[in-house]
């Protein structure tokens, strides 16, 4: 998904992406210079770097009968386990469905697209050429759908592209795909076919007015709009994935936590695989690639299985309503603004019947409808009672934490000029926001850190991190640094992200004594301390 370039310049950098994306600094160089280009260009939508860069591209090797999946990827397998594809093959057929990749355009050409049944192609760019991105996250649907497609032949995909060969466009291309891709399945829908579209594209704005009302007279005609919640890796809006008519998908990592580009908001309904995902790209060619453009499909693919399986039910704002309920609730616990109301898996799916949902009457006896949109729990614990808000907030300005290595004599100088923070403290929004950013202040004084000899300048600004969660914590504050920036006495810039500050096990090896001495245990067992500094 795109994302502005004032969001990007503050939030992603190289030093941001996880190590398991194999991504160079020269892919990454390459890439920010094409999307700084595109940007000066004033498009309106303009594909991050992140997802510029695809990885060990090579040609598909054939190894299986035409109308198999061939290229398969973890979250494939996360999501559709082999145990229960015989399952999904055989249920999910009885219904027409016709997915939509709303995307840069799409390689029909593709061998690993034998089964697929192509509905012309629509481009509203008005300029010819595709680029990869949307030949990927159509890989990624088929992955999903392929089996099913092949027995029952009841599922149709098409391109319709708003992003031109360098992967940017305009919001005025989509206020035209949106208008004229309702009208050309209006007659389907009322008809009971499945109408999904899928949506890996957008910026870090709240609301485009002029495309919502078209999102809006779409949801009314019966058809799912699907898409990617960003990837400004913070708490920030991003439009169209949180449209009031969309289901908005957050990405995670095979550790099955929110990946670190992964944007936050109340509006994110579900989370999807998206880190490091293999799939199609043009001219015969399969590679990796991360975003939550990649975890968007992937909740696409399910959707168009769901429907396949139950049908009509489902069309409209059915299949969001269903798509929260059956979601698996992961770490942080309850709705949150990670990663919404959790996984949502095939198996699931196939086992629990729309019928059976709360909100969703299929006849008979109305079943109540709760709170359509039930206020998120940012944190794992504790939930927040009335008397809490959850807030989140940046500190600014010079903040100084001393720090030396275990054998140094004396502490240097890190000087930290930003900290991203989300958390919960008891009263209003403004007292609670008041009482954390007092928090994040207070930490700073006569404190400093005594690291293993090991460790680099980067750590220092990592544990000063690490430890204002922990004496946070200690204080009755839930505090999560989503992102600290530091510089070191030479002028260095050094930035620890959320994945580096919060691991799951750092409060467990913790202790404390009265002299305010502060241990905690590195994953290699050494002691990292934060001490009175007088």
């Amino acid at each position: 998904m795109a994302l502005s370039f004032s969001a990007f310049s503050q939030v992603l950098k190289y030093q941001d992406i996880p190590e398991d994306l194999d991504i160079s600094r020269k892919q990454f160089r390459e890439a920010f210079n094409e999307f700084v280009d595109q940007k000066e260009q004033r498009y309106d939508i303009v594909l991050p770097p992140l997802e510029r860069i695809a990885t060990e591209v090579e040609p598909v090797t054939w190894g299986r009968a035409l109308q198999s999946v061939n290229i398969s990827s973890w979250g494939r397998d996360f999501l559709l386990p082999a145990a229960i594809r015989q399952r999904v093959i055989d249920e999910c057929g009885a219904n027409k469905v016709v997915v939509i990749t709303v995307d840069s355009g799409v390689d029909p050409t593709h061998p690993e697209y034998a089964w697929m049944k192509w509905l012309p192609e629509s481009n509203y760019t008005g300029q010819e050429g595709r680029h990869w991105h949307g030949t990927h996250v159509m890989g990624i649907i088929y992955q999903m759908v392929a089996e099913v497609a092949a027995k029952h032949q009841n599922i149709e995909a098409k391109s319709a592209q708003i992003l031109n060969v360098n992967g940017s466009g305009s919001f005025a291309w989509g206020v035209n795909m949106a208008k004229t891709e309702t009208a050309l399945f209006a007659s389907r829908a009322a008809a009971g076919d499945g109408i999904i579209f899928n949506n890996s594209w957008g910026a870090n704005i709240a609301t485009f007015d002029p495309l919502e009302a078209e999102f809006e007279k779409s949801r009314k005609a019966g058809m799912i709009w699907i898409g990617a919640a960003g990837n400004a890796g913070q708490v920030m809006p991003g439009y169209p994935g949180q449209s009031t008519y969309f289901t908005s998908v957050a990405s995670i990592d095979p550790n099955t936590k929110r990946s670190s580009f992964s944007t936050m908001n109340d509006s994110i309904d579900i989370a999807m695989p998206g880190s490091n995902i293999l799939s199609t790209l043009p001219d015969g060619k399969q590679g990796n690639a991360s975003g939550t453009s990649m975890a968007s499909p992937f909740a696409a693919g399910l959707a168009v299985l769901a429907y396949g399986k139950y049908g009509k039910i489902l069309q409209g704002e059915n299949m969001n309503i269903y798509l929260r309920a059956i979601a698996t609730d992961i770490i942080p616990i309850g709705r949150d603004f990670q990663t919404g109301y959790g996984v949502v898996y095939v198996t699931t799916m196939l086992n629990k019947n729309p019928c059976d949902v709360p909100g969703i009457n299929c006849g008979g006896t109305p079943v109540p409808d709760p709170d359509p949109d039930p206020a998120p729990d940012p944190t794992p614990d504790p939930t927040p009672d009335p008397g809490e808000s959850y807030v989140a907030g940046t500190n600014s300005g010079v903040f100084q934490m001393y720090w030396k290595r275990e054998s140094e004599p004396s502490f240097r100088v890190l000087v930290v000029t930003d900290i991203q923070w989300q958390g919960i403290s008891k009263g209003n929004e403004t007292e609670a926001f008041k009482a954390l950013q007092n928090q994040v202040t207070s930490y700073f004084s006569n404190r400093a850190l005594v690291l293993t000899d090991a460790m680099l300048e980067w750590s220092a600004a990592k544990w000063t991190g690490r430890f204002l969660e922990i004496v946070s914590k200690i204080n009755g504050f839930e505090l999560e640094v989503e992102s600290i920036t530091a510089k070191d006495e030479f002028g260095n810039t050094y930035r620890a992200s959320n994945s580096d500050v919060s691991p799951s096990a750092s409060y467990a090896n913790t202790f404390s004594t009265n002299e305010g001495l502060m241990v905690l245990l590195d994953l290699t067992g050494n002691q990292v301390k934060l001490v009175k500094r007088e």
